[in-house]
């Protein structure tokens, strides 16, 4: 997240920082964790169990896993569901538009119900967007008290964010911008920006986003000069409404060398069609995504239902529970384009 006093350079020498940082901790291997690895390793357990074939069910990333695993190790997989799916032509030296504009658009369905919502507290404070930005103001002006922390500007779009992630925490959402404007307290959000950050009760963190990005670069060939994509995030960013600063400010990979191994994505010969799946309202990995991805795989169906969040399948959606479990179960597939719409 690119604050309001931070450059290019700043941001260069923050990922030569944690670059060298993860190299000396990790040496060779963080050249070789890419999604190619992890599906062969997916494989050796497949082996050690015994099992001639596996049922796959993979959420987000976990989609880009399977897919490689399917094209990579097809004739071993019985079924396969590949939720909330990652278009495989994505990669982190390319600053998302579709992402970015999938953010706002679950801001924008968060707002809508919050301001016809009684309980929201954001109507009695002039509705979420006049909420949204005396809060931005606050953030920006200088980090907001959290109890015995603090919540940054980076930290107040990671709260932000991670509560889009599911309509169970919009209310924490809502919560969390009125305590900011009302209180000039930040707790709410703190605890939203810790979950999405892999903040332990001990106040370590368990290496989340620090595994993605290393698998994210072993993925990507690419490795455009640092500028280039701190200057198309900046871009990208100014056409944002609302989550400009936490596009802006990427520098890709800079500065790992070359990915040895690049992420292998391509035809899968199933014996069943994988089921890929795929939310209305998904901030993270909106709708195209899902039928890029099943045009890579070539053997698959697409099915949706018309909710909000990240992650349908026993999680933010509910219509599509029995189809998807028929499919797991009796590999019963459905129809290619089959939706449903929640109660």
């Amino acid at each position: 997240v690119l604050g309001p006093d931070i450059g290019f350079e700043q941001v260069v020498a923050d990922a030569e920082e944690l670059v060298a940082d993860c190299l000396e901790r990790s040496g060779e291997l963080a050249h070789h964790v890419g999604t190619n690895a992890v599906a062969r390793d997916v494989d050796l357990l497949r082996r050690a169990l015994g099992e001639e074939q596996i049922s796959y069910l993979g959420y987000s990333y976990g989609t880009r896993l399977g897919a490689v695993y399917a094209a990579l190790f097809g004739d071993r997989v019985r079924a396969m569901v590949l939720d909330g799916p990652v278009d495989p032509a994505e990669q982190v030296s390319r600053p998302s538009r579709i992402q970015a504009d999938g953010f706002e658009a679950s801001w924008s369905a968060f707002a809508a119900s919050c301001d016809v919502e009684p309980e929201c507290p954001l109507g009695a404070l002039g509705g979420s967007e006049q909420a949204f930005a005396v809060a931005v103001a606050a953030v920006t002006a200088a980090p907001v008290p959290a109890g015995d922390r603090q919540v940054t500007h980076g930290e107040f779009y990671l709260g932000v964010a991670a509560a889009l992630y599911s309509p169970e925490t919009w209310p924490m959402l809502g919560a969390g911008l009125a305590e900011i404007v009302v209180s000039d307290s930040a707790v709410v959000l703190q605890a939203l920006g810790d979950m999405l950050l892999g903040r332990l009760d001990d106040g370590s963190y368990n290496g989340s986003l620090d595994v993605m990005f290393l698998v994210d670069c072993a993925d990507d060939p690419r490795r455009p000069p640092p500028d280039e994509v701190f200057d198309a995030s900046v871009l990208l960013a100014e056409t944002l409404a609302h989550f400009g600063p936490a596009f802006a400010g990427s520098t890709g990979c800079h500065p790992l060398p070359a990915a040895v191994d690049p992420l292998h994505v391509g035809p899968a010969d199933l014996e069943v069609p994988a089921l890929v799946v795929y939310l209305e309202g998904d901030p993270a990995t909106p709708p195209v995504w899902a039928r890029a991805l099943a045009e890579v795989l070539g053997d698959a169906v697409v099915i949706s239902p018309d909710a909000e969040g990240h992650g349908a399948y026993m999680s933010n959606s509910w219509c599509l529970t029995d189809v998807v479990t028929a499919y797991l179960v009796d590999l019963e597939v459905p129809v290619d384009g089959w939706s449903c719409r929640e109660p």
